[in-house]
């Protein structure tokens, strides 16, 4: 490795350190807790059977107004006594810099909600291992409600996931609940301006792009709250571009749109082969509890999943299924 190879590393390890430490320390600490997918179990049949997962553009979302009102929080912040100061921060290393990315990327946002992928989760506590989450399987079990429940160490920023995919935890917006990220954030920036200054004004203005992008797509109306959401989501300024082979136009709820494949074959990217990505498969609300327990347990060993039959778990939830 040539010596300026070794600078523009550690320009970018600066970088990170400073603006996105908290995506660390969340990568750190969600495993404490798996995640897990709800859904009817012909979704999931399909996401087993085909070793896939959807990503969908965001504006397509159960939320219409996603990552839009995640803009218009970061707007009400940044006009704020701690967002001001904030603003006040990063002119220390080049003057003007962060708040002209934001009118810019403000001024777009539109775009953005319709370049950004999401694959939406939730976090699985401890106490929710057998039985899920009530609300959950009201919203979104149908008839036969099944919950997929997700390695949560295969997602994670490091290089190397698929497509470079990111998975956030999801802010939901109360009392500014990300505020405190930004004041960590400003005090870095007064300790290490040098540092920040020594790498460039250019990569400074992307970093500053990418923050306020991954803000605007993590926080949430804190409404939602009890789904507590993880996003898994692409969007061109993080992530690689995606293959042809892996999107599609498929028809979802009676309209065709574009949407992002996560292969789950182990051939393709081991780490998020079924066997190491799916923990457990919950059968919620539904009438059929054994149809469905051996219908999954044969597509299951179909597609070699180890022990299967130690994966599912049959709630017996005595919630009449919606109609």
């Amino acid at each position: 490795m040539q010596d300026g190879d070794n600078v523009q590393n550690t320009d970018q390890e600066i970088l990170r350190e400073v603006f996105f430490s908290h995506a660390t320390n969340f990568q750190k600490h969600h495993r404490k807790h798996g995640f897990v997918y709800y859904t009817n179990a012909d979704t999931a049949v399909k996401i087993i059977r085909n070793q896939e997962l959807w990503m969908r553009k965001a504006s397509l979302m159960n939320d219409y107004a996603e990552i839009q009102h995640g803009f218009d929080k970061m707007k009400e912040y940044l006009k704020s006594v701690d967002g001001k100061f904030f603003l006040e921060q990063t002119n220390l290393v080049f003057p003007g810099v962060f708040k002209q990315v934001w009118q810019e990327l403000y001024a777009d946002r539109l775009k953005t909600v319709e370049s950004t992928y999401l694959l939406c989760i939730s976090k699985h506590f401890r106490g929710e291992r057998k039985l899920g989450r009530l609300s959950m399987w009201r919203a979104y079990g149908g008839n036969s409600g099944v919950a997929l429940v997700l390695n949560s160490n295969v997602f994670h920023q490091e290089k190397g996931s698929v497509f470079n995919i990111i998975a956030t935890e999801v802010f939901y917006d109360k009392g500014y609940e990300c505020k405190e990220d930004f004041k960590n954030i400003a005090k870095k920036i007064v300790k290490k301006v040098q540092q920040l200054k020594q790498a460039g004004k250019d990569d400074f203005a992307k970093t500053a792009r990418r923050l306020f992008l991954y803000y605007a797509i993590a926080l949430k109306h804190p409404a939602f709250v009890e789904e507590q959401e993880v996003r898994v989501f692409w969007h061109p300024d993080f992530c690689e571009a995606i293959p042809k082979d892996y999107q599609s136009i498929e028809t979802i709820a009676g309209i065709p749109q574009k949407i992002i494949k996560i292969p789950l074959r182990e051939k393709v990217f081991s780490r998020y082969g079924l066997n190491n990505l799916l923990s457990r498969v919950l059968i919620g609300p539904t009438e059929y509890p054994q149809t469905l327990r051996d219908s999954f347990l044969e597509i299951m060993r179909s597609k070699e999943i180890k022990k299967a039959e130690n994966r599912i778990t049959v709630t017996n939830i005595p919630l009449r299924p919606n109609r």
